[in-house]
């Protein structure tokens, strides 16, 4: 992915709710390590990435949400993405905001 890329991997960005910022938040699948017969390690492989995407949207105007299912699962740059839990916030004199979270 290019760097400052919007991509909406949770597919929230309609009805008045626009991408403002994402992160991947990537991490390594597993680890594995031997080791040598003396006990010191002597090879580490890692192997598998796991992302867990955080997308930031904001109201750019009367916005809707509907069908909202936490858990859903969506393919995306040839990542499965799961929608794992939504923060909407609102203060005076600002657009509300809204983060979706998962992995």
């Amino acid at each position: 992915m290019a760097l400052k890329t919007k991509t909406d991997y949770y597919g929230l960005a309609t009805s008045g709710w626009e991408v403002s910022d994402t992160s991947e938040n990537r991490s390594v699948g597993y680890v594995a390590e031997a080791q040598g017969p003396d006990g010191f390690l002597v090879a580490v492989d890692a192997d598998g990435e796991i992302v867990a995407p955080e997308v930031n949207y904001v109201a750019t105007s009367d916005a809707t949400l509907t069908s909202v299912v936490l858990g859903s699962v969506k393919t995306i740059l040839g990542k499965k993405v799961a929608l794992g839990g939504i923060t909407i916030n609102t203060s005076a004199g600002a657009a509300p905001t809204m983060t979706a979270t998962g992995s």
